[in-house]
């Protein structure tokens, strides 16, 4: 004969016993999280690494460095625009010419009803700004001395250091904001703090300028 099941006694009604089997009866099951395939974590993370912006400047210095490819879009030899490809050259550089105004609109757009204290704080804020308007400098005028002393660059003179510090003592550039809109990040937050590395930089570019033409 077939052994009976076993009856289990209820547990009394009023028990936290009672309460706790109740209670797992009426929360829902999660749903178990998978993990994403490893190919789809590597194709987003070069989708973030390389957002439209980064593999336009890789083309163009690719493409630059292969004498055929440019000689079809700039007249290398004569320069006497004579190129086959030189009118969609001179397209692309229309076009081109209108990236910083965009990216102007773009900042400008971006701060117009003003910082949002919500989506960065102010110590974060000041913190980028002295990393970019303070500690990169400094950086920027020792790999200068290491080089001028090292004479790693034969040929150019003493503008050739100039620029390349005062390049370091710049503010963040503003296509930086497409970037972050095309990768789903904080553009608020970033354009916040570009906004307040422009609000700094006619004091402190001056007092940087001044140091480097002491050098």
């Amino acid at each position: 004969q077939p052994q009976q099941p076993q009856q289990v006694d209820p547990l009394p009604a009023g028990t936290a016993e009672a309460k706790t089997a109740a209670a797992a009866q009426q929360q829902p099951q999660q749903p178990q999280q998978v993990d994403p395939p490893p190919v789809r974590v590597v194709m987003v993370a070069l989708k973030r690494i390389f957002p439209p912006p980064v593999v336009a400047s890789l083309l163009g210095v690719i493409i630059a460095l292969i004498h055929p490819v440019r000689g079809l879009l700039i007249d290398i030899d004569v320069r006497d625009d004579d190129a086959p490809l030189t009118f969609l050259f001179d397209g692309l550089r229309k076009i081109g010419s209108a990236a910083v105004p965009i990216n102007m609109f773009i900042l400008g757009a971006s701060l117009a009803n003003g910082i949002d204290r919500s989506t960065i704080s102010l110590r974060t804020m000041l913190s980028v700004t002295f990393g970019k308007m303070v500690i990169m400098p400094l950086v920027g005028i020792l790999c200068t001395i290491v080089l001028k002393a090292a004479k790693a660059v034969d040929g150019p003179g003493d503008s050739f250091y100039l620029v390349a510090m005062l390049v370091s003592a710049t503010p963040t550039a503003n296509n930086i904001i497409v970037m972050a809109e095309l990768a789903g990040e904080n553009k608020e937050g970033l354009a916040a703090c570009i906004s307040f590395q422009y609000l700094l930089a006619p004091v402190l570019l001056t007092l940087w300028l001044a140091l480097f033409v002491s050098f």
